[in-house]
């Protein structure tokens, strides 16, 4: 789960890239559009290091991280759960108490990469 959330966070990087540099930009220099912001970047910074470079390894990260433990943890949090009911089959509130104790965690262990994916996105460039 992790890997495959990974590579699907390195595909969209530049959307995620483009929406931090834009909530950051400053309103003087970048009070165009959306398109005329990321053509700007494009021509001033290119695409790898424009859209794609910033902050990549901290996002792939940070979806490994949460993705990783929100899927795997998710079954052992619903077992334990039934097992601490008595329950012999699995119950709709038991699942959704595990998946919300299983994606705490994972974003709660993945936050700080988050934090470090926006700082970097939001360095980036000159704009």
């Amino acid at each position: 789960a992790g890997v495959t959330l990974s590579a699907l966070v390195a595909a969209f990087n530049p959307l995620d890239c483009l929406r931090i540099r834009w909530q950051v930009s400053n309103p003087q220099t970048c009070n165009a559009s959306l398109r005329a912001f990321a053509l700007k970047i494009w021509t001033e910074e290119g695409l790898w290091h424009g859209f794609w470079r910033p902050g990549i390894g901290a996002n792939m990260a940070a979806c490994a991280v949460s993705g990783g433990l929100r899927i795997g943890s998710y079954p052992l949090c619903r077992d334990a759960l039934m097992a601490a009911s008595g329950e012999q089959r699995k119950t709709a509130p038991m699942m959704v108490c595990a998946g919300l104790g299983a994606g705490a965690v994972g974003f709660f262990l993945a936050g700080p990469f988050f934090r470090i994916k926006n700082m970097l996105q939001a360095d980036a460039g000159i704009l």
